[in-house]
């Protein structure tokens, strides 16, 4: 099967991550994202810490890997184990690649405002961000396309969306990503489900309300 020529979300992706990228190195995005930080500190209250810690921790191996083994037995009893390993694949090479490029950006975690929440290595692209379109984004249409009833593919369409957003947004609330850290893992991890979307899945069909 040759390589198709990458769509333009693809390619809108890299673009976007690519320009989030030079903001960050050049500090022209720096004033912003602390004030950001800071605007997110004034919005602390124990009920929302709570709800943003948990969304933080659904991001972390330990619900990520549990998850990924489900979808993989999942699609396995439904005829599909090559789809499983193929996301298998796409996950394991997403976290590669994520720490492969905080190592090459190197930037320092943001001490603006305390850590409500662990923060690992380097800063940039932030792993939880990155990471939630490709195991939960992706993982949750996979499962969709095991599902006949149109209502219920919307519904883990709704919560793949969901999910991304708010463990994207737990980062900079809990304190341990700028914003640029932030949108850029969510545009590199969109675009990396995508390139190998129209690599292995050509001939599928990922709109939830076609039957």
């Amino acid at each position: 099967m040759s390589w198709p020529r990458p769509s333009r979300y693809v390619v809108a992706c890299a673009i976007l991550f690519a320009f989030v990228s030079l903001l960050m190195l050049s500090g022209i995005s720096d004033a912003l994202d602390v004030r950001i930080l800071e605007v997110a500190g004034t919005l602390r209250n124990p009920g929302l810490t709570r709800f943003m810690q948990f969304s933080s921790n659904v991001g972390d191996w330990m619900w990520e890997v549990p998850f990924m083994l489900l979808v993989g037995v999942a699609l396995r009893i439904r005829g599909r184990a090559s789809t499983g390993f193929w996301f298998f694949g796409v996950c394991v090479s997403a976290e590669i690649i994520n720490a492969l490029l905080k190592l090459l950006f190197h930037r320092a975690r943001p001490t603006v405002i305390s850590h409500l929440g662990l923060a690992g290595s380097f800063s940039f692209p932030s792993g939880h961000s990155l990471l939630a379109p490709v195991i939960w984004g992706l993982g949750l249409v996979l499962v969709s396309q095991l599902i006949d009833v149109r209502s219920s593919r919307i519904v883990l369409w709704t919560i793949a969306i969901a999910l991304t957003c708010t463990i994207a947004l737990s980062r900079i609330y809990l304190g341990v990503h700028y914003a640029t850290d932030v949108i850029g893992g969510v545009f590199f991890g969109l675009g990396w489900v995508l390139l190998w979307w129209e690599r292995v899945n050509q001939q599928v069909s990922v709109d939830p309300a076609k039957t």
